[in-house]
């Protein structure tokens, strides 16, 4: 059942589900982490080697993941945003959809 963003705090060691867009993409080599958003709010998503599909990922596309809820290490918290304390760790992706690159998309249209 799908799980907003919003809810992930009640859901600490727990699989869910959510979908959403990726809203920043960074690729380490064996880990690749994105920011995903929903209506409700802001995530960071781990993904492992065993999830190679995660690099191909790019901003605005709509994803499902599937993971579990961890709470990320005291050093590691982002305050930046209301769901920093948590994190999921990826066990599935689903790409739902593809976006244009928005800077191709600018010149095709003469702007």
């Amino acid at each position: 059942m799908r799980s907003w963003i919003s809810e992930i705090t009640d859901s600490e060691g727990k699989e869910i589900e959510l979908y959403g867009w990726v809203h920043a993409r960074r690729d380490h080599g064996k880990l690749v982490f994105i920011d995903l958003r929903d209506r409700t709010g802001l995530v960071q998503v781990v993904f492992g080697p065993k999830i190679s599909e995660a690099s191909e990922l790019r901003l605005e596309y709509v994803v499902k993941i599937k993971g579990v809820v961890k709470r990320r290490p005291p050093e590691m918290i982002n305050e930046n945003i209301p769901k920093g304390k948590f994190e999921v760790s990826a066990e599935h992706l689903e790409n739902i959809n593809t976006a244009e690159d928005v800077v191709k998309l600018t010149f095709d249209n003469g702007l």
